[in-house]
């Protein structure tokens, strides 16, 4: 097996990788959320969208 000398990951580039991994979460629970609550097509008011999220 090589043995190779590996540089520690940069500040800014572990600092866009946490923020990736953070978008990708949020647009995952988003996604499930949606599946098991899906939005009104039509009718459908502001107010009547946020209620659900505001007892989350």
């Amino acid at each position: 097996m090589r043995q190779t000398k590996k540089k520690p990951l940069s500040s800014d580039l572990l600092r866009n990788i946490h923020a990736y991994w953070r978008a990708a979460k949020y647009l995952s629970v988003g996604r499930m959320y949606l599946d098991d609550n899906p939005l009104p097509i039509s009718g459908g008011t502001l107010k009547r969208t946020q209620e659900p999220l505001a007892r989350a």
